[in-house]
């Protein structure tokens, strides 16, 4: 993928990170929990919105974890290109990862967690 559009990707996501962790009525509305988590998947839906508006086409991806053999987690996020994007899964810091609010990135170490 080129520098360009990474840089379109990063803007798009500082954006819209930015915009949820405002937490607008309408979404507080729809989800109970404090960004980020839980928000994965609102969070997919507009990036895939905005991320098409500047001609960039995404997949969707997302899969589960299952930290113990009571409790299953899920988790969606956007790849493109060869990239992962993802603008929530610092949710998952409590439990030991070190992710950025913002991730743009080739290396798939995290997400190979999840089962697809």
């Amino acid at each position: 993928m080129d520098q360009e559009k990474l840089d379109i990707i990063n803007e798009i996501c500082l954006k819209t990170r930015r915009y949820l962790e405002t937490n607008p009525a309408f979404y507080t509305q729809h989800i109970k929990s404090p960004f980020p988590k839980g928000w994965c998947g609102k969070s997919v839906e507009l990036l895939i919105i905005a991320l098409s508006k500047k001609g960039l086409s995404v997949e969707k991806c997302s899969g589960n974890v299952f930290p113990n053999a009571k409790v299953k987690i899920n988790h969606a996020w956007l790849e493109c290109e060869g990239y992962i994007i993802d603008i929530t899964a610092d949710q998952f810091n409590d439990m030991g990862y070190s992710n950025p609010p913002v991730m743009v990135t080739d290396d798939d170490t995290f997400h190979r967690i999840f089962v697809r």
